[in-house]
């Protein structure tokens, strides 16, 4: 994990991501509303169930493992919105993708916006 600044493009602050449950990888990490930082990881079951997790920009140590309720195959990436929302855009897989509002106390992720209805949404 690293953090770039977004003014000056400096990356610092290099970790290696640590604690993940078996077979679990990360898929994207953000900063949320608080400044805290938070990841998605996936397990390597299919489908995938993936979870929320808080990962420590000091050690890159992750800890409170929550449920999404979303099987999250891919990720293409997360924002924090000018609302102070997390967003997040996901392919599941077999064409299904949207945009998903993250809780980020609870892991949920809503569907709140079907993208249309490709295999790749970077398309």
């Amino acid at each position: 994990m690293c953090i770039r600044d977004s003014t000056t493009g400096v990356v610092s602050n290099v970790r290696q991501i640590s604690n993940l449950q078996a077979g679990g990888f990360l898929l994207w990490a953000n900063h949320t509303a608080s400044g805290s930082i938070v990841g998605l990881v996936r397990t390597g079951a299919t489908p995938a169930p993936s979870f929320l997790v808080d990962i420590n920009s000091a050690t890159g140590a992750v800890s409170n493992s929550r449920a999404t309720g979303t099987p999250a195959n891919f990720v293409q990436g997360a924002s924090l919105g000018p609302d102070g929302v997390l967003y997040a855009a996901l392919y599941i897989g077999g064409g299904t993708n949207f945009i998903g509002q993250v809780n980020t106390t609870t892991g949920a992720i809503a569907n709140i916006n079907p993208l249309f209805p490709t295999n790749n949404i970077d398309r």
